[in-house]
């Protein structure tokens, strides 16, 4: 009988460790900048084996194999690297490959896309419990939290500027509208984003429509602006914009494109934080919108 209840308790310990020695033993791909972030944050990153093209945050993950565009996986590029799982959002495919990976025997998480602060939230969540990092978990979104009330409170009782997010690393330049990562950044931050209210994603508008928008503040990344060469430059992007409040002033930050990059990540509290920094000041001295 003591053999046999030492037998038990042996199996009973085995098993308790078999996740743990699961997730140590994982290698993981991930796909989408948000989604290697999380992972990273999580205290993970050196079980990352590749990511998709778009991640190159940390730099540790920049240096590793790439596996191509989130939305034009390969079976054969991803399962020549011996993954066990592939993690992801709504937003990767094609779907046929990620059925085939599964086919494979690579556990496939796919995680919820979107570009809000709950969406974010729910990422990080999935992931921490997929991952068993729960505890790593919890902490990354209070520390995301805590952030952005230090943000908040920046903005708080000052007038909401009416800001703009213009992309234009080539071809036609757009705005940011709502269901986009930027507008959800601009709001983060204390703004207010007028082109929410007239379409989704990025679009192109005309000078008319700009002008009605009467924007107080332009944001663009860094990219682009090193594109352009300078605030004047990016002003002559688009018609009509020179003539709105932020143009008339050259009222044009910078962001770092990666933040808002194929949906939110866990420097978006940094991000905004720096933002509403930027766009209202401790002394309410900068790019303070005119009455």
């Amino acid at each position: 009988m003591f053999i046999k209840r030492k037998v038990m308790k042996a199996l009973t310990l085995a098993a308790l460790c078999l996740p743990v020695a699961s997730f140590a033993s994982e290698r993981i791909v991930t796909i989408g900048p948000g989604v290697t972030e999380i992972v990273y944050a999580l205290h993970q990153g050196e079980q990352v084996i590749a990511t998709d093209t778009s991640s190159r945050i940390p730099v540790s993950a920049s240096k590793l194999p790439k596996v191509g565009y989130y939305r034009g996986l390969s079976s054969e590029g991803l399962l020549s690297l011996k993954p066990s799982r592939l993690i992801g959002t709504e937003d990767m495919g094609p779907s046929i490959v990620l059925e085939q990976v599964k086919k494979a025997g690579v556990e496939v998480t796919v995680l919820p896309g979107g570009y809000s602060l709950e969406s974010l939230g729910q990422r990080i969540e999935q992931l921490s419990t997929a991952l068993g990092q729960q505890d790593a978990g919890n902490e990354l979104w209070a520390s995301t939290q805590k952030t952005l009330e230090q943000a908040k409170a920046v903005s708080k009782d000052k007038k909401p500027l009416k800001v703009i997010f213009m992309m234009a690393h080539t071809g036609t330049a757009m705005l940011a509208g709502n269901d986009t990562a930027a507008n959800t950044l601009i709001e983060l931050a204390g703004g207010v984003n007028p082109a929410k209210a007239n379409f989704t994603g990025y679009k192109p508008v005309s000078a008319e429509s700009l002008l009605m928008m009467s924007p107080d503040l332009i944001i663009v990344s860094s990219a682009t602006l090193h594109q352009e060469g300078s605030p004047a430059a990016v002003l002559q992007r688009m018609p009509g914009l020179q003539a709105t409040p932020a143009g008339r002033d050259s009222r044009v930050l910078t962001i770092d494109g990666s933040v808002i990059m194929s949906g939110l990540g866990p420097r978006v509290g940094d991000a905004a934080l720096k933002l509403a920094t930027q766009m209202y000041g401790s002394d309410n001295t900068t790019a303070v919108a005119k009455n």
